[in-house]
């Protein structure tokens, strides 16, 4: 569902500030002993989501017993206008790391605070980010640059990100107010400075499905109120 995947694409982008970060010499060299990820302890199975496909008509083709590898094809639409709570989020994210290998997250966690502000954690595997960059349209010199930024970051690498985000009319706000790398909190103009970073691989997501278009996707106290047109159909190639 594309809606949910703007969300968690934020701690993908996460992943792209740290190498830019630790190429500017803003992030010491990291020691895998010191790495923990952060617990929103928002844990939840893909049923919830699964339900909420069969609802609305959504043919998930990556559902199976092992995990699918490929390239994501999305196809179709469906108008939907529809809040999604927090444990429909984290239900969907379940899934996905369930479901496709080349998903570059595990243990990841969306947590929606009754403020508007939303938490994300999640441990990123470099390695797998490679081919999710590709994917999202960046070139294999960009990604040979990230790869050299980040030559002495350990993986997996375990991420945190508290903010605010929104998309109305197909336009992405984000505004991140605490980063953590491995549990070290970073200056605030670091963490500032990663919304315009967000921004761009979010939108990059939207180009994955010509049919995507988000008129409104807000962060309430509820969960994220969505309205909009996603794919009605995703598989792999």
């Amino acid at each position: 569902m594309r809606k949910i995947f703007l969300i968690i694409t934020i701690l993908v982008v996460v992943l792209v500030g740290v190498g830019v970060l630790t190429f500017m010499g803003k992030i010491p060299a990291l020691s895998s002993l010191i790495f923990k990820q952060v617990e929103l302890d928002v844990a939840q199975t893909p049923d919830e989501i699964y339900s909420y496909y069969d609802e609305i008509g959504y043919v998930n083709n990556l559902k199976g017993e092992t995990p699918k590898s490929g390239e994501l094809v999305f196809e179709g639409g469906i108008d939907i206008e529809h809040t999604f709570t927090q444990n429909e989020i984290n239900s969907w994210i379940a899934a996905w790391e369930s479901e496709w290998s080349d998903l570059p997250f595990s243990n990841s966690q969306i947590k929606i605070n009754s403020d508007g502000t939303v938490e994300a954690s999640s441990s990123i595997s470099v390695a797998t980010a490679e081919s999710f960059a590709k994917m999202l349209g960046y070139t294999d010199k960009d990604i040979s640059k990230a790869k050299s930024y980040l030559e002495y970051i350990p993986d997996p690498l375990p991420l945190y990100a508290k903010g605010t985000a929104s998309i109305v009319g197909n336009v992405v706000s984000i505004d991140v107010q605490d980063f953590k790398v491995a549990g070290f909190t970073l200056p605030s103009t670091i963490s500032s400075a990663m919304g315009g970073v967000l921004e761009d691989i979010t939108q990059r997501t939207r180009t994955l499905s010509d049919d995507t278009n988000v008129q409104e996707a807000v962060v309430t106290s509820d969960g994220v109120r969505f309205k909009g047109t996603v794919p009605a159909s995703v598989s792999v190639r």
